[in-house]
């Protein structure tokens, strides 16, 4: 997790997408006379021009994927709730299949082996994608803890 002080003289190309259950905003800016481009950050954001701005990054220079910023000017966070219930869901999911798991293909002589592989498959892919979203929403956690430390002017 990286912290990066940055201004946006120029914002460009902002454009919203769909990305999982919520939006993701991309954009290109200007900052300091240089331009990048590809930049996004979970939500649906009103990106600040001018303003002076703590970002937090998943590694340095990685603007694809931000977190988040603290507005220095105005002391005020910018960031994704943390809050995803797909996460929630899959957990669920996962303890469900846990626990049909047995039952079903214990005691189900008709379903065949590729029924099977494909109940264990499904089981593996509820099971990763509850550990990519309990990661993501540690990291969310932590950047907003450290945008919240991060000192402003206001």
């Amino acid at each position: 997790m990286k912290l990066t002080l940055v201004r946006f003289d120029r914002v460009f190309d902002i454009q919203y997408r769909a990305f999982g259950f919520g939006t993701q905003t991309e954009f290109g800016f200007e900052s300091d006379g240089s331009a990048t481009y590809g930049a996004s950050v979970i939500g649906c954001q009103t990106i600040p021009i001018g303003e002076p701005l703590i970002v937090a990054m998943r590694r340095e220079g990685d603007w694809k994927n931000l977190y988040g910023w603290k507005n220095l000017a105005t002391g005020s966070l910018t960031i994704e709730n943390g809050r995803n219930n797909l996460v929630w869901f899959s957990v669920i999911g996962t303890v469900a299949i846990a626990l049909l798991a047995p039952i079903i293909l214990l005691h189900d002589p008709l379903m065949t082996d590729g029924e099977r592989t494909a109940f264990y498959l499904c089981a593996i892919g509820i099971a990763a994608r509850t550990y990519t979203g309990i990661a993501r929403q540690w990291r969310l956690v932590k950047a907003k803890r450290l945008l919240r430390q991060a000192p402003s002017a206001a």
